[in-house]
C-alpha cells in the first residue's frame, strides 16, 4: 500500500505544483497493482473530471471535513506555522485514522509525499524493506513504517505533547540531542537525526520527527543493508545523489543509465543499482529549471556551451558559471517536458485506460526535448567534483 496526503486551496495551482496523477500514473507506470490512497481536504470541492482522472488511475480517495477548524480545536498551537507546516504536522493522524477503519490494516506501508515519482514498483521496495520502519535521509517525504499503527499511535501521542507545550517539549527534545552530539557510537540512522539541524521551537513534522528519532521516541531502524543486497539506490534529494548513493554501496565514478522494457518504460541505473523514485523536492525543481533555461539559452547562442549551472539556492554564485535567478517551472511543466519521465506517466495512463480527453487535459501532449542525461550532465552540473558519466 502505498498513502500520500495532500491538501489544496486552489485547484490550478495544486495540479501544476502537487500533480498527483502524475505521481498515480507512476505508480500504475511500473506495473504495481495493489492500493493507492490519497487523503485530501475538501476532496468533494475538486472537478468531476480530476475526480474521474484519479478514479481511472485507481486512486482511493478519502476526504478530510474542516482541517482547519480541527486544527485550531485540537491542535491550536500549530496556528503559529503557515498553513503548510500545519498540515504537514497532522497529516499523519489522518493516515492514523484511515488505516484504523480499514478492515485489515496492513503492514510494510509506503507514505510518500506529492512529489515523488516512482520509478521501480512499490511491490519490490516493499518486498525489500519488509519488517523494517524509516524515514529516508533525515525526510519524510519517502517513509516505511513496518507497523503503521505503532508508529502513528506514538506520534501521535508525541504530538499531544507538542501542542501542550511547544517550547518546553522542544527545548527537552533539543537539549537531549545537543548532549548527544557530544557522545559516539549511536546508529547509523539515529546519528543522521542527530545531525540534523533543527530549528527552534521545532517548526515542521520533519523537524519533529527527526527529534523524536533522536530522542528515541519514534523507531528508525536501519535499512542500508538491504539497500546493498536487493541494489536499490534512493536519494532524498536528487541535488545530492552522489553522496546519498554513495552511502548505500556504490562506488565512484558513478554509471547512470535509461533502459526500457516491455512492462515499464524506463529504468533508471547507477552502476548495478535500480533508482526507486525521483523527488521533485523544491531545491531539485528549481535546479531543472535552471537547466532547462540554459540548454535553450546555449541553443539560443544566449549562453555558452558547456558552462556549468549554479544551484541556484548556492550563496557563492561563480561567475564562470550560468546562473539562473527566473522562477521555478512548476512540476508539470517538468515532468511534461523530460521525455523519460513523460513516457512513464503516459504509459501508466495507457495500462489503466485513461480517456483520451482526460489525459490531454491534465498531461498536454509535448515535443518533449529534454532527458534525464541533460539534468544529470557531468559537463553543466554545478559540482565538478563529482564523479559521474552514462553508459550508451
Amino acid at each position: 500500500m502505498v498513502i500520500t496526503v495532500a491538501w489544496w486551496q486552489d485547484f490550478i495551482s495544486f495540479v501544476l505544483n502537487c500533480p498527483i496523477h502524475c505521481l498515480a500514473a507512476s505508480i500504475r507506470g511500473t506495473g504495481y497493482q495493489d492500493k493507492f490512497i490519497l487523503i485530501i481536504n475538501d476532496a468533494d470541492k475538486l472537478p468531476d473530471d480530476y475526480l474521474q482522472l484519479l478514479s481511472n488511475l485507481r486512486v482511493s480517495i478519502f476526504n478530510i471535513d474542516q482541517m482547519l477548524t480541527f486544527i485550531n480545536s485540537s491542535y491550536p498551537s500549530l496556528n503559529r506555522f503557515s498553513f503548510i507546516e500545519k498540515a504537514c504536522f497532522i497529516r499523519w493522524l489522518f493516515i492514523e485514522d484511515v488505516l484504523n477503519h480499514l478492515n485489515n490494516p496492513e503492514k510494510d506501508i509506503m507514505v510518500v509525499d506529492g512529489d515523488v515519482l516512482f520509478l521501480l514498483s512499490p511491490k519490490m521496495c516493499r518486498e525489500a524493506f519488509s519488517g523494517r520502519t524509516f524515514i529516508l535521509q533525515s525526510c519524510p517525504a519517502f517513509t516505511f513504517l513496518s507497523n503503521p499503527v505503532e508508529w502513528l499511535q506514538q506520534y501521535r501521542s508525541a504530538l499531544d505533547r507538542l501542542n501542550n507545550d511547544l517550547h518546553g517539549f522542544s527545548h527537552t527534545l533539543l537539549v537531549n540531542i545537543e548532549k548527544m552530539r557530544k557522545q559516539t557510537g549511536h546508529r547509523d540512522q539515529i546519528q543522521r537525526s542527530i545531525n540534523y539541524s533543527y530549528r527552534s521551537p521545532l517548526a515542521s513534522d520533519q523537524d519533529f520527527i527527526n527529534a523524536l528519532i533522536a530522542n528515541e521516541l519514534l523507531r528508525q531502524d536501519s535499512f542500508l543493508d538491504l539497500q546493498i543486497k536487493y541494489k536499490l539506490a534512493m536519494t532524498e534529494n536528487p541535488i545530492f545523489f552522489s553522496q546519498q548513493f554513495i552511502e548505500c554501496g556504490l562506488t565512484p565514478p558513478i554509471k547512470f543509465k535509461i533502459m526500457s522494457n516491455n512492462q515499464v518504460p524506463v529504468v533508471l541505473y547507477v552502476n548495478d543499482y535500480t533508482v526507486t523514485h525521483l523527488h521533485f523536492q523544491s531545491g531539485f525543481t528549481y535546479y531543472c529549471t535552471a537547466i532547462f533555461a540554459y540548454f535553450n539559452d546555449a541553443i539560443k547562442g544566449f549562453a555558452k556551451p558547456h558552462l556549468r549551472v549554479t544551484y541556484p539556492y548556492e550563496e557563492f554564485k561563480p561567475a564562470d558559471q550560468y546562473n539562473y535567478t527566473g522562477r521555478s517551472l512548476s512540476r508539470l511543466q517538468l515532468y511534461i517536458n523530460i521525455r523519460e519521465l513523460s513516457s512513464l506517466i503516459r504509459y501508466g495512463m495507457d495500462v489503466c485506460h485513461v480517456p483520451l480527453e482526460l489525459r490531454d487535459r491534465y498531461f498536454p501532449s509535448t515535443q518533449t526535448t529534454f532527458s534525464l542525461k541533460d539534468i544529470f550532465n557531468p559537463e553543466t552540473w554545478f559540482r565538478k567534483d563529482i564523479e559521474f558519466y552514462w553508459e550508451d
